[in-house]
């Protein structure tokens, strides 16, 4: 089983320190970095990386609990670039 895109989002709030069990993380955040997961991965197919994420169009198709499809071996590059 994958991780779904909110446990994608909090581990990489845990990795830059924000851990959302510590931190009180807004809706409006959280949708914002749904938006921005969605995209890197989006560009990142667009450059030939596929990863089998579970990219939805149109955009706002896509929600937090939606499984994210990434292989195990993927978690860790898209939570550190996620990151950035």
């Amino acid at each position: 089983m994958s991780y779904t895109k909110r446990q994608l989002i909090d581990a990489t709030l845990t990795e830059l320190g924000m851990s959302p069990h510590a931190f009180e993380i807004s809706p409006d955040q959280l949708a914002d970095a749904l938006v921005r997961l969605d995209s890197m991965l989006a560009e990142w197919n667009a450059r030939g990386i596929r990863i089998s994420y579970n990219c939805f169009n149109p955009p706002g198709l896509s929600t937090l609990e939606s499984d994210s499809g990434l292989p195990d071996k993927a978690w860790e590059a898209v939570i550190t670039n996620l990151a950035l």
